[in-house]
């Protein structure tokens, strides 16, 4: 009542709509979802995740028999157990294969999706008898060990396994026919009530330029460290106004109305980041160096006419993705789940991809400033110890420091100006300088060790430490 929401309004229906005085009605329609959307466990991703964890049972069981054949106090029954455990659970993987092929094929209308039902009705009814002798083993030996007061309890439960076996032996001689038993999944509705789309359209109407002003400015500040609008999280009349108003208009509209043409000489389309970034980074203004000039620097020490490239270090993310690109261990895989925050240090995904919540979040993304939980604003970098111990200590930055170093030395034939070059090349993206280039030379080229093992191992080590070095230097971690 009165915008107060200590005070709900139960006495009638409020119906999705805008307020009149904020542009009227809301055109509400819904909306047709994706199948993935319908059915999410028909996902790729999840249909691989499924099938490798059915191989690890296969494997769980083979090694389960293996351990059992090798005690020492191992019985003919439990070895007979365990032998049963393995065979049904090959069965049940290749159910699941058959399963899973028939319900893609029954999706795709394919003309073989009959054919792979029958298939898998077949293996299911297979897998049922694996099952049910499984059963009725263990019900054996429990009936074998049982206490007198437990005899009759235990032959019940032996003759229900056996019933239970000779009903799915007798299946197997049943006509075939294409009824198998789909997995059992959550299906969620095929339509959303396109309210949120209508509310997404009300936003980007021509007619509020404000969402195009406010991604642009966003868009900005990435490249450039600083928004038109400084103040990126507030565009109202508390924050700072734009340094370059014209600009910020023109860019807005652009961004939703395109009329610069495009690579192929054809506008993009309306409301493509794409078309956005390739305008900011082929620009002059991006293209700048990242040099200082005296009598600019003393008539704008801020930068805000954009004179020069404002130097700034890597998001964290990146850091971390740099660190993998170029020992060329990085995995640049797209799609699928979520990654644990605890395998920052060992995963080769992308940290785009790593779990992010207030109780999960990667050590080594949060050391270099990574993002808050509760805003998506603009980054305040830090520079802290700790950072350079994570660059100088991390196991991750070791071991890709090891790897670049296996890289490099094969393709320069040892220590030598080229693989200096090379590294320089490869982690800092340029060539060392002559002061450089010597003080790596000396540090390449120590005093022979006695045996040729052991200087090998040297240079080995001492290329994996100028590579640990680099990725201290500054240069690797700043944009320029």
């Amino acid at each position: 009542v009165r915008g107060d929401e200590r005070h709900p309004l139960t006495n009638e229906v409020i119906v999705p709509a805008v307020p009149a005085f904020l542009g009227g009605n809301l055109a509400v329609h819904s909306v047709n979802l994706p199948d993935w959307a319908r059915r999410p466990d028909h996902r790729d991703f999840v249909l691989r995740d499924t099938l490798t964890a059915s191989g690890q049972a296969v494997d769980g069981a083979l090694k389960f028999l293996e351990t059992t054949r090798a005690a020492t106090n191992a019985t003919p029954g439990k070895v007979e157990e365990a032998r049963i455990a393995l065979d049904l659970a090959y069965k049940k993987r290749a159910t699941l294969v058959a399963v899973i092929e028939a319900e893609g094929a029954r999706d795709a209308g394919l003309p073989t999706a009959a054919g792979r039902a029958t298939n898998a009705t077949l293996l299911q009814r297979t897998e049922s008898v694996a099952q049910a002798r499984l059963q009725g083993h263990k019900a054996q030996l429990t009936l074998e060990t049982a206490a007198t007061n437990k005899l009759a309890e235990a032959r019940q439960k032996l003759v229900e396994a056996e019933q239970q076996q000779a009903k799915a032996v007798g299946r197997l001689t049943d006509p075939l026919d294409a009824a198998f038993v789909p997995r059992p999944a959550e299906v969620f509705p095929a339509t959303s009530t396109g309210r949120r789309s209508a509310f997404a359209r009300w936003i980007t109407e021509r007619s509020n330029p404000l969402t195009a002003r406010v991604a642009v400015n966003h868009v900005w500040m990435r490249h450039f460290g600083q928004g038109l609008v400084p103040s990126s999280a507030d565009f109202g009349r508390n924050g700072r106004p734009a340094t370059h108003p014209a600009l910020l208009d023109w860019l807005a509209a652009e961004f939703m109305e395109p009329t610069v043409p495009g690579p192929d000489g054809i506008p993009a389309s309306a409301w493509s980041f794409r078309h956005l970034h390739r305008l900011v980074v082929t620009s002059r203004a991006y293209r700048m160096a990242s040099t200082s000039d005296a009598a600019d620097l003393e008539r704008d020490p801020d930068n805000l006419g954009i004179w020069r490239m404002n130097s700034r270090r890597l998001e964290a993310e990146a850091v971390r993705d740099n660190l993998l690109h170029v020992a060329g261990s990085l995995d640049l895989s797209r799609g699928g789940p979520d990654i644990d925050h605890r395998e920052a240090l060992t995963s080769r995904r992308r940290s785009i991809y790593l779990r992010h919540a207030s109780e999960k979040q990667a050590e080594f993304l949060q050391i270099f400033d990574g993002p808050g939980i509760t805003e998506c604003y603009q980054r305040r970098p830090s520079v802290i110890p700790q950072q350079a111990l994570a660059l100088g200590n991390s196991s991750l930055v070791l071991e890709q420091a090891r790897l670049l170093a296996a890289r490099l030395i094969p393709a320069s034939g040892g220590p030598s100006e080229r693989l200096i070059a090379d590294a320089f090349s490869r982690v800092l993206g340029r060539r060392p300088t002559p002061a450089e280039e010597r003080e790596c030379l000396g540090f390449l080229n120590p005093p022979q060790p006695v045996s040729a093992s052991a200087s090998e191992k040297a240079r080995q080590r001492a290329v994996e430490n100028l590579v640990l070095v680099l990725f201290n230097h500054s240069d690797f971690v700043t944009i320029r």
